[in-house]
């Protein structure tokens, strides 16, 4: 009782199939190609006693492979065929089901039949053969009858009265007061009516022309309502003054007393008529990167002055425009607007639950973390107590060949012993680190507070540097496509 639907390919144009109904030739037929004279073709006719009886030939749909068959058997059913008579959708019984082979491909390479609106309604005809393989009538012709109505919410709900729409005046058919938008059933098969259907058969699409387009020259600026509304609001202020002043009595006195109300509603309307009419201030901030370290600890005053010093070093040797460095808690929302925080690891706890999922959601969108222990990580930083919540990945320690050592400086080894970073993301792997894991004390190195020597503090710097130009740009250095210009660039410079 079952129904084994086959579409043609490749293999099957190579090898057969066991499930064809049809004896097939060998290799598939093909139109429209550099060495064949005959065009694609669009399907022609359906059976009119099989399930896609009476289903719409859109010319759209055309055929470009096709398999052939070698003399069809008697008990062979041909549903649709193509405009030269060649089988489309043959089909046979086998016992109590069906064998159906479409004859060319499911997909777009052999024809735009997957690409209209002709492959889905093929689709939904052969769905009712599962329950009933016996019923290829089931495009009988049956009025349609209404079972489900799309409400204006679009959901379907019960038909609130009883329609139905005659077999052949279905394509014609449009969702109307007398025929609602809904799901239709005749026999076996289930249609849909759709509002879409409003919109006439023939319409379609059509590029702009250039004329059509009008030139942003000859576009009229947009008017500015605000002043005058604000001149009708001091107008009407200046009317409430008046009367206010008359109900009081002021102008019905005989005295030469001068009464400081309307001059003070004189002055109101100046000051207003010339706001109104003034130009609208434009505030244009420069855009500027701002660093972040977690605060709420005794390292606050390390920190914010260890990320003052990288962002001046930051403003001085590149083009990034910092501003001042911002003290953040790791469960504060908005951490996404930093692209990097530093984290003074040495002077917290562990995290929250609530916070660890907020790290790790700021992580997962792109940003970068650098955790400080201050010294070089051992038994007595507590380094996994600390990062156990958020849910690392495998780490690797940093080399010379990882973009971060790379990012703006050349340098050899970070400060502090070993940097630990997410692994798989060395080389030109494409990959970019969440984190960095060290003890280079980098913020009281940073500030200058730290007793060391110059050089070892220009090296910090540039560290700083690097991972900055690392959390904003990524890999970018590691790019293969910029070797040749920057090998250009070296060159220049050695020849200067």
């Amino acid at each position: 009782g079952a129904v084994i639907v086959s579409f043609a390919g490749p293999r099957i144009a190579e090898n057969g199939t066991a499930l064809s109904p049809v004896p097939l030739r060998a290799g598939a037929r093909a139109f429209g190609g550099a060495l064949t004279w005959q065009e694609p073709m669009p399907v022609s006719t359906f059976a009119e006693d099989g399930p896609l009886a009476g289903l719409p030939t859109p010319d759209e749909a055309l055929i470009r492979r096709q398999l052939l068959t070698e003399a069809p058997d008697d008990d062979v059913m041909i549903w649709a065929e193509l405009a030269d008579g060649t089988p489309l959708v043959t089909a046979r019984r086998e016992g109590d089901g069906l064998l159906v082979l479409v004859h060319t491909s499911a997909a777009p390479d052999w024809s735009d039949l997957p690409l209209s609106g002709l492959f889905e309604t093929i689709i939904g005809r052969f769905l009712p053969l599962a329950a009933n393989p016996a019923a290829l009538d089931i495009a009988a012709e049956d009025p349609w009858r209404l079972v489900s109505e799309l409400s204006a919410r679009g959901t379907l709900t019960d038909p609130a009265a009883s329609v139905t729409i005659e077999a052949e005046n279905w394509e014609a058919a449009r969702a109307g007061p007398n025929t609602p938008p809904g799901l239709y059933r005749s026999g076996d098969l289930t249609r849909a009516l759709n509002v879409a259907s409003l919109i006439p058969a023939s319409f379609r699409f059509e590029p702009l022309q250039a004329g059509s387009l009008i030139p942003a020259g000859d576009i009229s600026p947009p008017l500015r309502f605000g002043p005058w509304l604000l001149l009708a609001a001091a107008l009407l202020f200046l009317l409430d003054c008046f009367v206010a002043l008359a109900l009081r009595g002021v102008f019905r006195t005989s005295l030469p007393v001068r009464s400081p109300a309307p001059a003070a509603a004189m002055i109101v309307l100046g000051a207003m008529t010339s706001f109104a009419f003034a130009a609208p201030a434009v505030a244009q901030e420069e855009g500027t990167v701002r660093l972040a370290y977690i605060g709420g600890t005794s390292a606050d005053a390390q920190a914010e002055a260890g990320l003052s010093g990288l962002s001046r070093v930051l403003s001085r040797r590149t083009a990034v425009a910092t501003g001042e460095p911002v003290a953040v808690r790791p469960g504060d929302p908005g951490l996404g607007r930093y692209p990097l925080i530093y984290w003074p690891a040495y002077a917290r706890g562990a995290m929250t639950a609530a916070e660890a999922a907020n790290i790790r959601a700021y992580l997962a969108r792109g940003g970068l973390i650098l955790f400080d222990f201050g010294q070089p990580l051992g038994g007595n930083t507590d380094a996994r107590q600390l990062l156990s919540g958020l849910a690392l990945p495998r780490l690797g320690e940093v080399g010379p060949d990882h973009v971060l050592m790379k990012s703006y400086y050349l340098l050899r080894r970070p400060r502090g012993g070993a940097l630990w970073v997410e692994a798989g993301t060395e080389g030109d792997s494409g990959n970019v680190s969440g984190v960095a894991i060290g003890g280079g004390d980098w913020a009281n190195v940073w500030s200058g507070a730290a007793a060391v020597p110059p050089s070892e503090r220009e090296q910090a710097l540039r560290f700083g540097v690097n991972l900055v130009m690392y959390a904003l740009t990524g890999t970018y250095k590691a790019d293969q496509v910029h070797t040749e210009t920057l090998l250009d660039r070296i060159g220049r410079d050695r020849a200067e």
